[in-house]
C-alpha cells in the first residue's frame, strides 16, 4: 500500500471516528429497543461524567439482534460481556486485575455464595445504567477495522 493510499484510508476511518465521538450519547437502555435491533456498528461507553473519554469502545457485528442484543448483554448476567467483569472487579468488588486473565475470574467469582453474587448482579446493572452513556456509529462493513482503529486512537482504560 502506498503513502496516498494510507492517507486515504486514515482520512476515512477518522472520519468514522469523528461521527461516532459527536453523535448523541444516550442511556444504554435507549439503544434496547427495535429500532436497534439490527443494527451493527462500533460503540463508545463513557463515564456519564466525562464524555469526552471512552471508558471501552466495542462493536457488534453479524449480531442477529444488533447493538439491542450486546446492550442487552451487557445489562445482563456480569459474566456475559468483557465490560461487566471489568466493572465488577474495578468498581463493585475491587479486586486488583492485574494481569488476572478472564477464566480466572470466573472461577473467583463461581466461588462467591450465590445471595452474594446476586447482590453483585444487581450493582453491576445498577452501576452502569445509572453512570453510563453510549454513542453508537452504524455501520455495514469494516466493523473489526474501524472498532480496532478507534481503540488505537482513544485508547479507552478498558480495554486491554
Amino acid at each position: 500500500m502506498e503513502n496516498k493510499d494510507i492517507d486515504k484510508e486514515i482520512e476515512k476511518l477518522s472520519k468514522l471516528l469523528n461521527e461516532l465521538l459527536n453523535s448523541e450519547p444516550k442511556k444504554i437502555r435507549d439503544l434496547i429497543c427495535k429500532e436497534y435491533m439490527t443494527k451493527n456498528g462500533v460503540y463508545a461507553i463513557y463515564e456519564k461524567d466525562n464524555l469526552n473519554t471512552p471508558i471501552y469502545i466495542g462493536k457488534t457485528e453479524k449480531q442477529k439482534k444488533g447493538v439491542n442484543g450486546r446492550m442487552n448483554n451487557l445489562l445482563g448476567d456480569c459474566l456475559s460481556h468483557t465490560l461487566n467483569l471489568k466493572l465488577l472487579c474495578d468498581k463493585i468488588l475491587n479486586w486488583d486485575r492485574g494481569k488476572i486473565v478472564r477464566k480466572d475470574i470466573i472461577l473467583k467469582w463461581n466461588n462467591l455464595p450465590k445471595e452474594e453474587s446476586k447482590k453483585y448482579r444487581k450493582e453491576v446493572r445498577n452501576y452502569i445504567e445509572q453512570n453510563l452513556k453510549i454513542r453508537f456509529k452504524e455501520l455495514s462493513e469494516e466493523i473489526p477495522r474501524f472498532e480496532h482503529f478507534a481503540i488505537g486512537v482513544m485508547n479507552p482504560s478498558l480495554n486491554d
